[in-house]
């Protein structure tokens, strides 16, 4: 975002109750903290999900006749905010993140319909866990803290991940 845009009025939709999206959303706040060209101007809960991601991007739409970016906490969530976008022809301009990688997200990217997503790699992560999990049984040690690349898709690299599978 940040690379595209000199100044923001932003969209955060969030799942407070979930740890992954807590940390996702705070890391975006905490990246934008002292930045003013950067605003958010609504933040609210969409529970992760596309079906009430909508609604509440339309009632975002209505109060806030200014927005240039959507930070969705998941992909479903980003999906659910372009559908309001799109149903109030609001869409042109406004950058639309979302965070897993999904296929359909990845399509939306390949179509210019969303922006980027942040996509966790699930074989990657499993492949990591048994691993550790052999090293332990093996009576190794282990770092406390292991880190797995995430994957950041835009236009420019959507076709090297495909729009019919998870990474």
């Amino acid at each position: 975002m940040m690379s595209k845009l000199d100044s923001a009025k932003i969209v955060v939709l969030e799942h407070p109750t979930a740890k992954s999206a807590i940390d996702r959303t705070q890391g975006f706040i905490d990246t934008i903290a002292g930045m003013d060209q950067y605003e958010i101007v609504a933040q609210q809960s969409s529970e992760g999900q596309l079906e009430q991601a909508m609604p509440v991007m339309e009632n975002i739409i209505q109060a806030n006749p200014e927005i240039d970016v959507v930070m969705a906490l998941n992909d479903p969530t980003a999906m659910g905010a372009l559908a309001a976008l799109l149903s109030a022809k609001r869409e042109e301009g406004v950058l639309i993140y979302g965070v897993d990688g999904a296929p359909e997200a990845k399509q939306m990217i390949r179509d210019g319909k969303m922006t980027a997503t942040a996509a966790q790699s699930p074989i990657t992560i499993g492949k990591t866990a048994a691993e550790v999990a052999y090293t332990l049984l093996e009576g190794g040690e282990v770092d406390k803290e292991i880190f797995v690349d995430v994957i950041f898709i835009d236009e420019n690299n959507v076709d090297e991940y495909g729009t019919t599978a998870w990474q």
